[in-house]
Order: structure tokens, then C-alpha cells, then sequence
């Protein structure tokens, strides 16, 4: 094989793992340790015997040979991912009121279409800095008001608030373990449903993975699900943020700071404290994955590929 064609095979074989075919385009788009232009990637897919010992295509998608039933599962999860998009986007709608929030995006599975029925629907939240706990403190309050915040075992079509960023900490290398590919894949399942233009700054501050996903572009698939600041949101936040943007303000985040700080230290289970990657509170970012599966999705794509790295 030469290096396109593996690059397609590895992207393919990626994504098996989640039990998503892709389209040609979505093989560009997430083409892996390859740079290439459309047209090139189609002609191998169309003409390569290589490739065509190991995947198959049918109605639109091309997967592994043998893994016909995705097929079905992916136009399932489409249909759960709609459905959950439409129910963030009902709950954006209020959170796009609370002052200092700047940009509002769901991550996880559901922009790549892929969510199953049970599942939370996760949100990534950047928030101007020096405001993180106070603007927070009123996202869980106002989701949990409209019995859409996941707790407990409340978990099916709730609000997973795992990740909230300050508008000077965009770039997130730092969080990238070496070698490992699943951190790089979850920018591409970033969709922002409020504040475009800072989820434009946000993929312009980290275009350090363009090192392993070199066509990598925007959504634009979903761009129907997003909202706008109305008149009303937008008047009401402005007033908030000039009555708060000064020493009171910054107190009162630090008040709503110390009391979530005490409640998560009830959380004795929590990775808080050993230093990894998994779970970080500071005023700069607030990263809930307590159950981080990015080593294990590496282990498996790792062992699946292994024999690419051999001389054909």
C-alpha cells in the first residue's frame, strides 16, 4: 500500500471502532497523518485493489468488510443525534441569557451523528475569564430548573456540563497524551449551537491538530441547529456584564468558587487530585472526565493497525 491508501485504511478502521461507515467526504475531512486533496482521495477509493481487500461500500458509506450491520446502526444514531440536538438547542436558548458566557457547543458523539438512545448529550462551555464559577453556578442551576441536567441516574437526554473553558486558555495541547490520536478526533466533535465566532477562535487557537488530521475543516452539516443572541438575551446579558464586570463581580465568583469547591469535595471518588488530565479545576478550566476512554480507544486502534506499519 502506499501512504494514501493507509492513511484511508487507518481512518476507516478508526472509526470502525465506534461503528460509523463513512462518506467520502467524512474521509477527507478525517483523513489521519495524511494531507491530501478530495479528488486524489476518491480515485483510491474507487480504483485501489489494495483497499479493496479490506472495506466495502454500499449506499453512500465505506467499512470494513464483513461490518455491513453498521450501516443500520449509523442511520439509528443519527436519528437519537437529531433528536438530542434538538433538545440542547431548546436549552441553549435559556443559557444564552447568563452574563460572560461566550460560546455554547455540544461535543461527544452527537455531532459526528453518532450518539446512541440512552446517552447524555454533552456540552463545552467557554466563558470570559475571570467568570467560570459565577457563569457555572447559573448553567446547572438553569438546566437543572428545566429537569435537564444529568445526575445521578438521570442520564438519558441530560445535559453532561464536563467542560468549561476562559476565553484565554483556548489552546488545549497541553491536554494531549503523546502518540495518542482520540484527543485530536474530539475537536472534530465540537459543534457550537451559540457564539460561532468564538468557537472560530477557539479551532484558530489550536491548529496543533492539524499535525495528525491535516484536512480537517468546520462543520457545516448541522449549521440549522445553531441560535442566535436575540435582542432581548443580548440587552440582558449586556446589562448584567457591566453591572458585573468590576471588583464585585470578581468577588462574587470567587464566593460561588469556594461553595462549588466545597460540594466536589464530597466527591472522595474524584481524580481531582492526582494529577492527570482526566479531571482539572482552576479558574482557567473545568474538565469533569472522570472516566476517560482515550487509552483504551488508542490501545485498540493501535493493535487494529499494526500490521500497516509493516513493508507490504
Amino acid at each position: 500500500m502506499n501512504e494514501l491508501e493507509k492513511s484511508i485504511l487507518k481512518t476507516i478502521i478508526y472509526f470502525d471502532i465506534f461503528n460509523h461507515p463513512l462518506s467520502p467526504i467524512e474521509i477527507f475531512q478525517y483523513l489521519i497523518d495524511y494531507k491530501s486533496d478530495f479528488k486524489s482521495i476518491i480515485y483510491i477509493l474507487e480504483t485501489s485493489e489494495n483497499l479493496k481487500r479490506y472495506i466495502e461500500f454500499k449506499n453512500g458509506f465505506y467499512f470494513l468488510r464483513g461490518k455491513k450491520n453498521i450501516l443500520e446502526i449509523r442511520n439509528q444514531n443519527r436519528l437519537n443525534s437529531e433528536k438530542k440536538i434538538r433538545l440542547a438547542v431548546k436549552t441553549a436558548q435559556f443559557i444564552r441569557y447568563i452574563p460572560f458566557i461566550k460560546c455554547v457547543c455540544l461535543s461527544g458523539s452527537i455531532p459526528h451523528f453518532n450518539t446512541e438512545k440512552n446517552s447524555d448529550i454533552d456540552f463545552f462551555i467557554v466563558i470570559k475569564i475571570d467568570y467560570l464559577w459565577f457563569s457555572r453556578f447559573f448553567v446547572t442551576i438553569i438546566s437543572h430548573i428545566l429537569g435537564r441536567r444529568r445526575h445521578g441516574r438521570k442520564i438519558k437526554d441530560r445535559l453532561c456540563l464536563n467542560f468549561y473553558l476562559t476565553d484565554e486558555n483556548l489552546n488545549l495541547e497541553n491536554l494531549c497524551y503523546e502518540d495518542e490520536l482520540w484527543f485530536y478526533f474530539w475537536f472534530t466533535q465540537i459543534f457550537p449551537i451559540l457564539g460561532k465566532d468564538e468557537y472560530r477562535n477557539f479551532i484558530k487557537q489550536n491548529q496543533w491538530i492539524l499535525k495528525r488530521l491535516p484536512n480537517f475543516i468546520e462543520f457545516n452539516n448541522i449549521s440549522d441547529s445553531s441560535i442566535k443572541e436575540s435582542g432581548v438575551s443580548q440587552s440582558f446579558k449586556k446589562f448584567f456584564e457591566i453591572v458585573l464586570d468590576n471588583d464585585f463581580g470578581r468577588f462574587l465568583d470567587y464566593i460561588l468558587r469556594e461553595i462549588q469547591i466545597f460540594k466536589m469535595s464530597f466527591n472522595k471518588k474524584s481524580k481531582r487530585n492526582n494529577g492527570g488530565k482526566e479531571v482539572i479545576v482552576n479558574d482557567r478550566m473545568l474538565k469533569f472526565h472522570e472516566t476517560d476512554p482515550r487509552k483504551y480507544y488508542n490501545k485498540i486502534f493501535l493493535e487494529r493497525t499494526k500490521f500497516l506499519s509493516k513493508n507490504d
